[in-house]
């Protein structure tokens, strides 16, 4: 093995220099980071996944709009596919696998490229939930019983049962694998990774644990409507030993010191946002218990829900809410 230097000329493309200077980098980081902000709308572009932290993770439809930003245009390759129709080859059970790779262009110019795959068996689309009222024999012989906590720590059961008709969602797992491709690819070719994560779990939490409590609220005067947020007040009494849905499930279960960034992430906002709209509703801090955490999750969500149902400010254009032009 020879130690000999060899002198690379600049004008070699294996000096490797940058392509841009350091002005005109910084005009397109910026070019992304305004169009971010002005023209990508939240829960349509991109949005917080529960249990992913507080980074958001970019959509589709926010993927096709930086795509169309940069003039890029995507080709998808079938990179494998697997159709087990029968269930032959994977123990009588259907299986259907699909990986694709996008790679993005700008003419003759690669700009970037992304694989990604789906498959039958990843858990949403092999299994469903039934409760126990509404399960067969069936479900109840093959299905595998859960216990949960329900409302007020109080258990319940849920089947987990296998998907009874997974050739529905052979086309859902078709077009899952390519949109994961066109995201990953696209956040490779505009450098979008800073802003946002495909990866699920990257994960982080700088919640501070402590006891929280609700402060006294302050009696409504002769002039106040008499109708206040009392709904949480007149919940379903607590003989109802039904379930709770989806989103009080997960406030309910996690710990005091998650409630901001779970609430966060099923709001589909930041935890910041969460902060301030708790303390308007007239919190000083997250209740210790789980009902008070609960009632202080609902009474968010009655809050925020209320609005127009965009959760971040966004600067409108010429009268119109920014990405309006993209929605159907």
């Amino acid at each position: 093995m020879s130690n000999e230097l060899i002198v690379v000329e600049p004008g070699s493309p294996y000096a490797l220099m940058p392509v841009l200077d350091i002005q005109s980098a910084m005009a397109r980081r910026q070019t992304v980071m305004e169009y971010t902000r002005r023209m990508m709308v939240p829960k349509i572009d991109f949005g917080v996944v529960p249990g992913t932290g507080d980074k958001p993770t970019l959509l589709k439809p926010g993927a096709e709009k930086l795509a169309s930003l940069f003039g890029l245009s995507p080709l998808f390759e079938a990179v494998e596919r697997v159709m087990d129709w029968t269930g032959d080859a994977h123990g009588g059970e259907p299986f259907f696998y699909a990986c694709y790779r996008c790679t993005l262009t700008r003419g003759e110019l690669v700009a970037g490229q992304g694989v990604g795959s789906c498959n039958s068996w990843e858990k949403k689309y092999r299994y469903r939930n039934v409760y126990p009222e509404k399960a067969t024999a069936e479900d109840k012989a093959n299905g595998r019983l859960e216990t949960r906590q329900g409302k007020g720590g109080r258990p319940y059961q849920v089947y987990i049962v296998r998907n009874p008709d997974p050739a529905d969602v052979v086309n859902t797992i078709d077009k899952m694998a390519q949109k994961r491709a066109l995201v990953a690819a696209v956040l490779i070719a505009v450098n979008a990774s800073e802003l946002f994560t495909q990866d699920v779990e990257d994960y982080s939490s700088d919640i501070v644990d402590g006891e929280w409590a609700e402060p006294a609220r302050q009696q409504p005067t002769q002039a106040q409507p008499p109708a206040r947020p009392t709904a949480i007040k007149t919940a379903p009494a607590p003989a109802d030993p039904g379930p709770l849905p989806d989103d009080e499930q997960a406030i309910s279960e996690a710990a005091p010191r998650e409630f901001l960034s779970m609430a966060a992430s099923l709001l589909t906002t930041d935890t910041d946002t969460v902060k301030g709209r708790l303390h308007a509703l007239g919190y000083t801090s997250i209740p210790g218990k789980q009902a008070d955490r609960l009632a202080a999750y609902r009474k968010l969500r009655a809050d925020m829900g209320s609005r127009d149902g965009t959760l971040f400010d966004v600067t409108a254009v010429d009268g119109r809410q920014p990405g309006t032009e993209y929605q159907d």
